[in-house]
């Protein structure tokens, strides 16, 4: 029986591994080759805020998690969730509910928070990921409560600082003058190939340890990886900011966010 029911779940993990990669590509080819826009302000902000609320609480898990063991890599990834809920609670907020805000303008703040708290989260966790896990000792522990909190108030207050100043940016990310740049889809490139390093250290990882909660954060970060490609393929059609490409991005972010929080309760 033991045999068995280890078969079974390396039988549906494949399965669910390979659905985690077929199903994004399905809908993002789906909606490249779609004309449908929806425009929805309200969905929008609830689906970032759903994704930003998550974060948090993989934030507060990890620092639970890092408080027990003292895990380098469980301090860097704390750092980057904070920063991936506070980019996407920015970006819900700047959405608004406020129906009299030029279009351009909250389209503009609310992607700039998305944007530029991924590039800073996925710079944190990679780092995270590609250390050697390493418990902290002694007197360094004081230390690295102090870098995590430093980290986490520059990375907040870069992002509400770019995006609330980007139209004054010599390189701006997205206004109404010159639509998507160059250096945005440069930023969303980067971001994709942060995630994707992560999915495939994280592969690597569990063939030596075969632990479970990796296996949810493999395809949690495919998630992720996939919504930047979305977004990329946007930029790149310039669809708009209501066509069908960046709602499959926003729900594969959500749904990233859902499957990191799935992990970590089915961990306990």
């Amino acid at each position: 029986m033991p045999m068995l029911s280890s078969q079974t779940r390396s039988t549906w993990q494949s399965l669910a591994l390979a659905l985690s990669i077929a199903v994004p590509m399905a809908g993002i080819l789906l909606a490249s080759g779609s004309n449908a826009e929806f425009e929805s302000r309200h969905g929008a902000s609830v689906l970032f805020l759903a994704a930003g609320a998550m974060g948090l609480m993989v934030f507060f898990q990890e620092m639970y998690a890092f408080y027990v063991t003292n895990s380098r890599r469980l301090l860097w990834m704390s750092a980057g969730f904070f920063t991936l809920g506070v980019g996407m609670i920015g970006s819900a907020i700047t959405t608004g509910w406020n129906t009299n805000i030029d279009p351009e303008s909250y389209v503009g703040a609310s992607e700039l928070f998305r944007v530029t708290s991924e590039f800073a989260a996925s710079i944190f966790i990679l780092l995270g990921t590609l250390r050697s896990d390493r418990s902290i000792q002694g007197n360094m522990e004081f230390k690295a409560y102090i870098l995590v909190a430093a980290i986490m108030v520059a990375a907040a207050s870069t992002i509400i600082y770019i995006s609330t100043v980007q139209d004054g940016l010599s390189v701006p990310f997205y206004s109404s003058q010159y639509g998507w740049s160059l250096f945005s889809l440069y930023i969303e490139l980067n971001v994709f190939i942060f995630f994707a390093v992560t999915c495939t250290v994280y592969v690597n990882m569990r063939k030596r340890s075969r632990s479970q909660i990796l296996f949810w954060f493999i395809i949690g970060f495919i998630l992720l990886a996939f919504s930047e490609l979305a977004f990329t393929f946007e930029r790149v059609a310039g669809a708009g900011a209501s066509s069908a490409l960046v709602w499959a991005g926003r729900l594969l972010l959500l749904a990233g966010f859902v499957t990191f929080v799935l992990g970590l309760s089915r961990h306990k």
